[in-house]
């Protein structure tokens, strides 16, 4: 669905994404909370204040994505993608500028299985990741 925010003290609720970008199941907050990043349905990444006002394309194409968030620093975007939908394809770390560009495989010898789960520790240095029914520290290339 759409991203919306609800003011608790009126019970107002105001649409944030619009029917142009289309819904999203997959989005973060940025480290200090004035920005949200997220995949929308049509699998580009976008930014967005999170008082609300236009979105930012950010990357306009990436297909077989799943998982977004913010590196600590706020200056890039960390996310999820695997060449196919096939259960048996990795998933592999990529990162964008939080501001747009190119894309960038991370360099990491691993292969994530399940893309809801890796969660980028505080420092920036390693990810908590879930393979083989385990939980794994990766070390992670610092963005």
């Amino acid at each position: 669905g759409d991203l919306h925010v609800k003011n608790m003290a009126t019970g107002a609720v105001s649409e944030m994404t619009g029917d142009v970008i289309g819904g999203s199941g997959m989005f973060c907050w940025s480290p200090g909370d004035e920005s949200i990043a997220f995949i929308n349905a049509k699998q580009k990444i976008y930014t967005m204040s999170a008082s609300g006002g236009p979105a930012e394309l950010i990357v306009d194409d990436v297909s077989y994505s799943s998982g977004i968030q913010w590196a600590q620093n706020g200056n890039r975007l960390v996310y999820f993608r695997r060449e196919n939908w096939d259960v048996e394809t990795p998933f592999l770390c990529w990162n964008v500028s939080a501001t747009g560009g190119e894309s960038t495989l991370s360099t990491m010898d691993f292969e994530f299985e399940y893309t809801w789960t890796p969660k980028l520790s505080p420092d920036g240095t390693k990810f908590a990741a879930w393979r083989d029914h385990q939980i794994w520290i990766v070390p992670a290339q610092q963005f």
